[in-house]
């Protein structure tokens, strides 16, 4: 009305605050095995399976047996290398060691546990044949063996007694119970991520986060452009290979910094600044910003811990 004083303006404010900020870039994950940690022992001849000793969450021991195909056992080596060829005195090489470690893990004594098939290991060899009522030879048949990396479980059962096998079928599936998870993220967020990097994930299905760190980043592109990061992580109760859902990565971290809403900085030909509400009005000024996420932004100079942003005027 003519004359009626205007009612003075009332402001939306927040005020700037100390606090920890993380900037995280986000991908999709998918929980899977480690590389190289999952093994399959396949059937050498065709044949039916007589015998199974292990079943699906049995945890793998050097020497034990596996799995029989008519009536011949597969028994498994555990170790860093494969065992890939026959083996007898006076060879050497990586998997000689492996023999030697599931000798010594099973009660065995090869002697000095190096890449030589010594004399020690022979008779080694041979007491664990006779321990088992097998030909004693001394020599180890790589036919009759199944490696898997050490602490190694069972993740899929052999087939049932009675089955009928061909030579290459899939006969039993072991691996570690360490799991990794593989997140795509774009080519700007990968060049952000480097090793050692904590993440969380949400995986769906999950009722607690699944956290990790980043251990390898790939170098080269997939065919679509993203890149891929492996992260080593713990998994809760009900976390299962296949699962899917959003990695989150943390960056960069700024401890006890000025944070302000993102949403107030203003950008100006002269730089960035801030309303602050002082005494009931308004005062632009300019600020110096550090590490900005989408919610908060560091403010390095400027203002300080308490003055009131303003983020804008209350609605009438």
């Amino acid at each position: 009305r003519p004359g009626q004083r205007q009612a003075e303006p009332e402001y939306l404010t927040e005020p700037a605050a100390v606090s920890d900020l993380q900037d995280v870039v986000e991908g999709e994950a998918t929980i899977g095995l480690p590389d190289g940690e999952l093994v399959s022992a396949r059937a050498g001849v065709s044949g039916v399976v007589t015998t199974t000793h292990v079943e699906t969450g049995d945890s793998v021991e050097a020497l034990a047996p596996m799995v029989d195909v008519n009536g011949t056992t597969l028994w498994a080596v555990t170790g860093t290398d494969p065992v890939y060829r026959d083996l007898r005195e006076g060879q050497t090489g990586p998997d000689v060691r492996t023999v030697e470690e599931s000798l010594s893990s099973a009660g065995y004594d090869p002697g000095e546990v190096d890449d030589t098939f010594s004399e020690d290991t022979r008779r080694a060899v041979e007491e664990w044949q006779e321990a088992e009522d097998l030909p004693v030879t001394g020599e180890v048949q790589v036919g009759s063996l199944v490696w898997v990396q050490p602490a190694s479980m069972v993740l899929e059962a052999p087939p049932a007694v009675g089955s009928a096998v061909q030579a290459g079928d899939r006969l039993l599936t072991a691996g570690t119970d360490a799991r990794v998870a593989r997140v795509t993220l774009d080519q700007a967020d990968a060049a952000r991520v480097v090793v050692g990097d904590p993440v969380s994930i949400d995986v769906d299905g999950v009722d607690e986060p699944v956290t990790g760190d980043v251990t390898a980043t790939s170098e080269l592109p997939t065919q679509d452009g993203s890149y891929e990061v492996t992260v080593e992580i713990d998994t809760p109760e009900g976390t299962k290979v296949g699962m899917e859902g959003t990695a989150s990565i943390v960056v960069d971290v700024r401890m006890d910094v000025v944070t302000v809403p993102t949403g107030a900085l203003v950008s100006t030909d002269g730089g960035t600044s801030v309303d602050v509400l002082v005494d009931g009005e308004v005062e632009s000024r300019a600020v110096s910003v550090g590490l900005i996420t989408p919610t908060l932004a560091e403010v390095t100079s400027g203002v300080a811990a308490g003055d009131q942003i303003v983020l804008g005027e209350a609605s009438p």
